[in-house]
């Protein structure tokens, strides 16, 4: 089969692979169309640490957001039936530990990443998940269906934050994830929310999406944008989004007096430059926010409800074919470009 596979710093190929086998309990799935996700970029550029520290090693057949029909069921598989539409989820932990019997695999110290690390992903035509980490998509596109990890990430971080009514919130850069928060934080009944970013594209997005008002910080340091979002404003809830020391020191800055902050953008170094010295002056309350555990099956009802909108996030599409330049470009950035899908039906 065709997979886009990652074998160097900044090398990535279309090459031919075997087909993988489905163990008793997995499902082999024929991709239909796959998310392009910053994470794919941190491996591509090898900046994940357990890379570093020989916890994972290439080469790798990365992606985490698809959606595919199934071909093959394990003997075990009993949820699932060939031809049926799928999702499945990104960190798989180990099952047996107190986390895991929580539901949060997410943070399982022993978990593997599909297309991060330790588990091929979906840069490719088929792919094997174990059925406890699939998901039914029923009648959603295979577009919104490879849509529905990241509408996960919003959900989770919004529940993290514990967002409601009363709640006034910033979410600080509009990639994918930070259009989720804002469409999600609208969805939980925040009374307010505003949108940053210094890409006006992406703003207008924002816009369309749910934020109240949006704000411009193009060539604007940290020092100078704080004030600017913050006049007048009184945020209880700040959400990072960025990935980037300053977006995170404007986070802390932005948010008021015993507010929540959470962090769930993706940097692309371990040791970041950040102002902690916000956080105690202001008794604030950090967060981390990983993937979307246990919220799956929720967000593709929402999504089917049409309670959620994901359509309007991918902005590009490229055949699986070129794989290797669409992962060159989302590492490198585009002002118009937020989710790049890879459709596994035009090759």
């Amino acid at each position: 089969m065709k997979a886009v596979r990652i074998i160097g710093y900044e090398q990535a190929v279309y090459t031919d692979i075997p087909v993988p086998i489905p163990t008793p309990d997995e499902l082999l799935v024929q991709v239909k169309r796959v998310g392009v996700c910053h994470s794919d970029v941190e491996v591509y550029r090898q900046e994940l640490g357990i890379y570093r520290t020989g916890g994972a090693s290439l080469p790798i057949t990365v992606g985490h957001e698809w959606a595919g029909v199934v071909v093959e069921v394990g003997s075990r598989v009993q949820d699932f039936e060939p031809g049926e539409r799928v999702t499945g989820e990104c960190g798989m932990g180990c099952g047996h530990c107190a986390l895991c019997q929580q539901g949060l695999h997410n943070i399982c110290p022993e978990r593997v990443e599909m297309g991060v690390f330790n588990r091929d992903g979906a840069y490719a035509e088929y792919l094997t998940v174990p059925a406890a980490h699939a998901h039914h998509l029923y009648d959603l596109s295979f577009q919104e269906g490879a849509l529905v990890e990241p509408c996960t990430v919003g959900l989770w971080l919004a529940r993290r934050a514990g967002i409601g009514p009363g709640d006034r919130v910033a979410v600080i850069g509009c990639g994918t994830v930070g259009l989720m928060a804002v469409q999600t934080a609208r969805f939980f009944g925040a009374d307010q929310v505003v949108a940053v970013s210094r890409s006006p594209f992406k703003l207008d997005l924002a816009k369309k999406m749910g934020a109240d008002t949006t704000i411009n910080i193009s060539e604007l340091s940290v020092a100078d944008a704080a004030p600017i979002v913050t006049k007048d404003q009184d945020f209880n809830v700040v959400i990072e989004a960025t990935g980037v020391s300053d977006g995170a020191t404007l986070a802390l800055r932005t948010a008021a007096p015993r507010g929540r902050v959470v962090v769930t953008g993706v940097f692309e170094k371990e040791l970041q430059l950040i102002d902690f010295n916000t956080i105690m002056p202001k008794e604030l309350t950090v967060m981390g926010s990983l993937g979307g555990p246990t919220v799956f099956d929720e967000a593709v009802e929402l999504i089917r409800k049409g309670q959620l909108k994901v359509l309007p996030i991918n902005t590009h599409s490229f055949p699986l074919s070129e794989g290797p330049q669409a992962l060159a470009m989302v590492a490198h950035g585009h002002p118009d470009m937020v989710k790049v899908h890879l459709d596994c039906s035009l090759n």
